[in-house]
């Protein structure tokens, strides 16, 4: 049983995340309108930490969640509502509007592939 409000589409971005002063390489492992899993290789942050995530030209204000060796779960600290990472999480807009507006999950895509 997920406790996610949102369905979550497993994608592989190569992504950027600035905390403090500090930059990291990483990826975006999977997203959703309201957070996401990152991967990076050097992990200084702690829950509670806020960062911002660059991937596909958008960046992203986020608070950590929780982190693990090289692994981050991050919430956004406003959904997306526009932009190339908004666009992976649905083909079809007026589905992913009427989702957010109602507030309920997204349906998975058919065939789950990664992007």
């Amino acid at each position: 049983m997920s406790f996610r409000q949102y369905e979550r589409l497993d994608v592989r971005l190569d992504a950027t995340i600035y905390s403090r002063d500090v930059a990291m390489s990483g990826s975006v492992e999977n997203l959703s309108i309201t957070g996401a899993r990152l991967r990076c290789f050097t992990n200084p942050l702690r829950p509670g930490d806020v960062i911002e995530i660059s991937a596909l030209g958008h960046i992203q204000r986020s608070t950590v969640v929780w982190t693990a060796t090289l692994h981050i779960g991050v919430h956004f600290l406003t959904p997306l509502v526009g932009g190339p990472l908004y666009a992976l999480l649905a083909r079809d807009p007026a589905l992913l509007k009427r989702n957010i507006l109602v507030g309920q999950p997204l349906e998975s895509r058919p065939n789950r592939k990664m992007i």
